[in-house]
């Protein structure tokens, strides 16, 4: 019992250490950008709310009402999902104003609201460590890549629900501390779309904090993150490629998320129809489909989207390269077959007609 205790003070102690530096720096963020900050009255009132948060032995509610286009089964699965942190970890709120508090959190874009149920039957860890590398994973580059980004969210989420929370906050404050250093870059692609990046770090952050009853750092992030209902389009729509590009990943054998990942691509590119990489997300969603159901040829939707990421991009994309290729030698090879069955229908005819 005592370790169990002295254990969770030093997560307590480090996480305190590690949101006090992401404040600081990511002050200087927003000092720097364009969005609009809370409100003054609603961080009061997010801040009495949140004071008055309590534990008790329930699944919290927000996590069930978020999307309203959810299904009875997806509630299902998130239950579940809550349920296997364990009955010690569980948090719910009990508030006097709960639609302050719940307002605040429910327009919050994360792994946690996504309705994304961890992976319990595969390691999904260690394929997304097979998938993109040790290199590709390296946080500590100064170069940006979505799946950097990405993969590493994957892997925070997957450790929080493995029962390794200081893991999992330790992996965010790695994330974050990357952006932040990022953020002092040249990168013209990053740099536009990095308030989206912050928001997704932030939101996760702020979820398992509660989640774990860190109920004051949870408040001090809370106030701190840029409300999705407050982001303009570049950033909104860098939010729903990434969740379409996570859902992706979490999509092999679900097609309920495969179908949210391409919605969500879809959104991307509606919003911000002139950068590449949603289209290129879009164009890996509909492949994702194409794949779940065995069929082996693309079709028009899934190659216009490469085509336009490919044009966008001016051809120097070698990732999106390589999947147009992929999908033009699966398109070649349909329209040999249907060629050559016509060319054997038409000697048929000539060999009748003799």
């Amino acid at each position: 019992m005592m370790g169990t205790l002295e254990m969770e003070s030093e997560i307590v102690t480090t996480t305190k250490k590690g949101i006090e530096i992401l404040l600081t720096e990511s002050k200087k963020v927003e000092n720097n950008s364009n969005n609009v900050e809370i409100d003054s009255v609603m961080k009061d009132d997010v801040a009495v709310a949140i004071e008055s948060l309590s534990i008790v032995d329930t699944i919290p509610e927000y996590l069930y009402d978020n999307d309203s286009s959810s299904s009875d089964d997806i509630i299902h699965e998130t239950k579940n999902e809550v349920s296997s942190i364990g009955k010690n970890q569980i948090v719910t709120a009990t508030i006097k104003d709960p639609k302050t508090i719940m307002s605040q959190i429910k327009n919050l874009e994360c792994l946690f609201t996504w309705y994304i149920k961890p992976n319990n039957e595969n390691n999904l860890i260690l394929l997304i460590q097979n998938k993109y590398g040790e290199y590709n994973l390296n946080i500590q580059s100064s170069e940006f890549t979505l799946e950097r980004y990405i993969g590493n969210l994957i892997i925070s989420y997957e450790l929080f629900h493995k029962n390794e929370p200081e893991l999992a906050q330790f992996k965010l404050l790695a994330i974050q501390d990357w952006l932040e250093n990022l953020d002092k870059g040249t990168d013209e692609f990053y740099l536009s779309i990095n308030t989206g990046l912050h928001h997704v770090v932030k939101a996760t952050f702020i979820h398992m904090l509660y989640i774990t009853n860190l109920t004051e750092e949870c408040k001090w992030i809370l106030n701190d993150v840029v409300l999705y209902s407050h982001l303009n389009i570049k950033s909104k729509a860098t939010i729903n490629a990434i969740r379409g590009a996570i859902l992706t990943e979490y999509g092999a054998n679900n097609m309920i998320y495969l179908k949210r990942a391409c919605s969500n691509a879809k959104r991307a590119c509606e919003l911000d129809p002139t950068t590449s990489h949603w289209f290129y997300i879009y164009s890996l969603a509909l492949t994702a489909i194409r794949q779940f159901f065995h069929k082996s040829t693309p079709n028009i939707c899934e190659i216009n989207a490469i085509n336009q990421a490919c044009m966008l991009s001016n051809g120097k994309n070698a990732l999106f390269n390589y999947q147009q290729l992929s999908l033009c030698r699966y398109d070649t090879v349909r329209n040999y077959n249907r060629d050559n069955n016509k060319n054997q229908q038409h000697e048929k005819c000539v060999s009748v007609v003799k």
